[in-house]
């Protein structure tokens, strides 16, 4: 794999896992700021967007993994090619369902 391509999935990849976690923590952990208040942490609306960016990134790092890594060894016979395959086929899945869910959501 093309050492950029690796390096960017990590980081977009770790930073959309620890501001998931944070907004995890925040909406389950935390009660308002005040009774009126819809938010629970001041920084609420910030780590929401920074997730979605770094959400995006990882959707775009991923296509580069399976246009360079992924489609070119699709028909090898070594170990880990299963693997390799039922992630392929469920990347647009998550990817579509992660997108709609911020469609749909009331939140």
């Amino acid at each position: 794999m093309i050492a950029w391509i690796r390096i960017s999935f990590y980081f977009s990849f770790f930073f959309t896992l620890i501001t998931g976690v944070a907004l995890t923590y925040i909406h389950y952990f935390l009660s308002p700021i005040s009774e009126f208040s819809i938010l629970k942490h001041p920084f609420e609306q910030v780590y929401l967007k920074a997730h979605l960016i770094f959400s995006i990134m990882v959707t775009f790092v991923l296509g580069s993994i399976v246009a360079t890594h992924a489609f070119p060894k699709w028909n090898y016979k070594q170990k880990g090619i299963k693997t390799g395959k039922t992630i392929t086929i469920h990347i647009p899945f998550v990817i579509f369902s992660g997108f709609m869910l911020q469609i749909i959501s009331d939140e």
